[in-house]
């Protein structure tokens, strides 16, 4: 299995860490900038992200996919409005329809979900 490591040359790539707790230490401090990260925040993030992962899927599954895609492009990756509207074939009011009303449904079902999972 070591055969099927890459293996960057000498002087490239992470120092090997060493058994002692010292040489981890020093190493982590390096990483880390000296700071310890906030966990806290960390978690807050990540469970935001869980919930708003969850809001999308559920106002996925109830609306046509034209719809979503429509929000998807606009609101979720930020393309321009014209750029959506030419690229599926549609006016810009109904790019921005599917916004106000996906925006809605994710709204709710994000309050929704926070106070389930809360």
């Amino acid at each position: 299995i070591d055969q099927l490591r890459k293996r960057l040359p000498v002087g490239q790539g992470a120092e090997p860490i060493a058994d002692d707790d010292a040489t981890a230490t020093v190493l982590l401090d390096r990483l880390t900038g000296g700071a310890a990260p906030d966990l806290e925040a960390v978690w807050s993030e990540e469970w935001e992200k869980l919930v708003m992962t969850a809001a999308i899927e559920q106002v996925k599954q109830q609306v046509r996919p034209e719809q979503f895609q429509m929000f998807d492009l606009y609101v979720l990756q930020g393309w321009p409005v014209a750029k959506v509207a030419e690229a599926l074939g549609v006016s810009r009011m109904q790019v921005y329809l599917a916004r106000h009303r996906l925006g809605n449904r994710l709204r709710q079902d994000l309050e929704r979900l926070s106070a389930q999972m809360s």
